[in-house]
């Protein structure tokens, strides 16, 4: 089930992400130019990228026994949360639109409506629940690890390239968003 549910998520993440983005703008939206630029943070997006496809490869192991489970597995749930990733990735994509990148360029546009009116980055959420829901289904500690290691790779991206750059390129405009929405999360407010 582990390799379908990946399968599924390279089909709609990655590879129709990227045809829909060449068909719409004549251009892949992939910036590889960002990580040489990102100095010793350009290291986050290649560990973000071997940690997916490590757990492909581990899910793929297991999915011919050689990689037993460690924990009692919660199959269905796993399927859940991994379905709600993979549906939050591509809706978050589509929301940007031609906005769209897999790095940074100096064109980026800021995207502040739908799922970016509440939450900066429900594209990395939407991966990251995926990873979950992967977990979940094969309760493993290298797929555990590999996962830690994306929700990490994805923090630097965040915090450390792709945040300075919005806030380069788009100065108070990015300061007023960042001010009324969450990184991960929506911002919690109380009653007023």
């Amino acid at each position: 089930m582990a390799p379908t549910l990946y399968s599924l998520f390279i089909a709609v993440a990655i590879v129709g992400r990227i045809f829909l983005h060449v068909r719409r703008t004549g251009d892949s939206g992939i910036r590889s130019d960002t990580w040489k630029a990102a100095g010793g943070y350009g290291l986050a997006g290649p560990l973000l990228g071997i940690g997916l496809l490590a757990n492909f490869a581990l899910c793929g192991l297991e999915s011919i026994n050689v990689l037993r489970p460690q924990m009692a597995p919660f199959a269905w749930t796993g399927v859940a949360v991994g379905l709600v990733g993979i549906a939050l990735t591509a809706v978050a994509q589509h929301q940007m639109g031609a906005a769209w990148r897999g790095g940074v360029d100096k064109s980026t546009e800021l995207v502040t409506s739908g799922l970016f009116a509440r939450v900066r980055n429900p594209i990395y959420v939407g991966v990251l629940t995926f990873g979950l829901g992967v977990v979940l289904l094969v309760p493993h500690v290298l797929l555990l690890a590999f996962w830690l290691a994306q929700v990490v790779a994805v923090d630097v991206i965040v915090r450390r390239i792709e945040e300075p750059h919005l806030r380069g390129v788009h100065g108070a405009d990015y300061d007023e968003y960042a001010s009324r929405s969450g990184r991960y999360v929506p911002p919690f407010r109380g009653r007023e």
